[in-house]
């Protein structure tokens, strides 16, 4: 609110369950930075509305960001 950008216009970026959940309890878009750990052994990628492995290759978080939601 103090920035004047509605939460549907946000993305949380984090690399825990706790960082996903803050996102989605101020209604933004989360997205899970696994930090290359197998996805397997993160039980909360399901509650990301995005994963990123890697920082290197933006590209996808880019077009992600950048599409309509």
């Amino acid at each position: 609110d103090s920035w004047g950008i509605p939460a549907s216009q946000i993305a949380v970026i984090g690399d825990f369950h706790f960082d996903l959940e803050a996102g989605r309890r101020a209604g933004t878009w989360t997205v899970l930075y696994t930090r290359g750990r197998a996805v397997e052994v993160l039980p909360f990628e399901v509650e990301a509305h995005l994963v990123v492995h890697d920082f290197c290759d933006l590209e996808p978080l880019l077009a992600w960001l950048d599409a309509p939601s």
